[in-house]
């Protein structure tokens, strides 16, 4: 049994098919990560509309499984590089032609925004450029590092669904659908949560 998400994650137009306004079926037990989008701190220079990204979108899917994303324990560093065609596309140079050396990710959970968790991966690495199966276990490694070190701090909700830690959410409920880019060269992933009680 499926069923429709109720929250819309709030990063920016790309993300309309996400959304309630075209009701996308999730599958059972799983829910999005609402996510608010990054906008720099008033006062900033850059602190005006966001600007219209020149950069598409960038998926990640189980092979033969297009817009069911893959869990990010599937697609982390410590696997055995053997094990990357389980994601589709697994060695396409996502950010090739793009000219950008590195990019920003930024991490804002609900009910720990108060967290400011970014980090810059580099596009060029000593293999060449980067695949979307490295990138995505660039992406994975730091959702890990950042929900080990938010387990310490408290929600500022204390009955949130979206607690992190035991016995609240971990690396290994964390689904990964895409990539997108926010602002300049921030950039947020778009996250789902296959639920703790089901798993």
């Amino acid at each position: 049994m499926s069923f429709t998400v109720d929250t819309p994650i709030h990063l920016n137009d790309l993300l309309t098919r996400y959304s309630t306004l075209n009701r996308i079926i999730l599958q059972p037990a799983r829910y999005w990560l609402p996510q608010v989008r990054y906008v720099p701190k008033k006062g900033k220079a850059t602190a005006q509309a966001a600007p219209e990204s020149p950069y598409p979108e960038i998926k990640f899917d189980y092979a033969g499984h297009a817009n069911e994303g893959i869990f990010m324990k599937d697609i982390n560093p410590g696997l055995d590089d053997a094990l990357r065609t389980r994601l589709e596309g697994c060695d396409d140079l996502v950010f090739e032609n793009r000219g950008l050396q590195r990019i920003t990710l930024k991490i804002i959970w609900p009910r720990y925004e108060y967290l400011d968790f970014s980090r810059t991966i580099e596009l060029e690495t000593s293999s060449g450029p980067i695949t979307r199966w490295k990138l995505g276990a660039v992406i994975s490694a730091n959702y890990s590092r950042f929900l080990i070190s938010a387990q310490g701090s408290p929600p500022s909700d204390s009955g949130t669904p979206y607690a992190i830690g035991r016995p609240g959410i971990r690396t290994q409920h964390l689904v990964l659908y895409s990539l997108i880019n926010v602002w300049h060269n921030t950039w947020q992933a778009v996250v789902a949560i296959q639920h703790p009680l089901h798993d």
